[in-house]
């Protein structure tokens, strides 16, 4: 298991690379070699930084945009405990 906080602020390139070294050391196809992966964060916050990136290179850089969210499932936490 593996658990991601701040998952909004990292550009998708980091998941998708983790995703990528998962799949090839375990020898397995599926999302993250087969690891259940929990992302955590808020994307009411912060967006990725992107060094003199305009504000189509910071959407481009969101983690929503890669590969990946197709396989995510969303579960929206609504009681703070």
């Amino acid at each position: 298991l593996i658990i991601w906080d701040e998952i909004t602020a990292q550009d998708r390139r980091a998941p998708e690379a983790v995703d990528r070294t998962f799949r090839d050391i375990r020898n397995c196809d599926r999302p993250f070699g087969g690891v259940t992966v929990v992302f955590g964060g808020d994307f009411q916050q912060t967006l990725p930084v992107v060094v003199n990136g305009s504000r189509e290179d910071i959407i481009a850089a969101c983690v929503q945009r890669s590969h990946l969210w197709m396989d995510i499932n969303i579960l929206h936490l609504r009681t703070n405990m």
